[in-house]
């Protein structure tokens, strides 16, 4: 049977994936703030939250069971799609607990 029937779907569903995402921001391109924090520091707070968040998610992944499971395409695109907004999710709680605030434009 020929998959074709299933590119349309595909490409909606990666469309709205992509607006999702354009409404929504990463929380590595977020500005972060703390009290007498300076830029570098943040940065590296960053990357350090972003580190701990994959791993945490790779942990949360591999207990599902789902390492071994041959998904297709539509399907390993979602559970990509999942697993990097949950490191985003992540991310964000470590840099809170940490202290920082999402600093808008125009605020500090």
């Amino acid at each position: 049977m020929p998959q074709s029937h299933l590119l349309g779907p595909f490409l909606a569903a990666t469309a709205l994936l992509m607006l999702g995402a354009c409404a929504n921001p990463s929380a590595e391109s977020i500005a972060w703030a703390r009290d007498s924090t300076t830029t570098e520091d943040a940065r590296a707070d960053l990357h350090a939250c972003t580190v701990d968040a994959q791993a945490q998610s790779n942990r949360e992944h591999d207990a599902q069971g789902l390492a071994g499971q041959q998904p297709t395409d539509v399907g390993a695109s979602i559970d990509a799609y999942n697993q990097d907004k949950r490191v985003d999710e992540l991310t964000r709680q470590c840099m809170l607990l940490r202290g920082y605030h999402a600093v808008t434009a125009g605020t500090n």
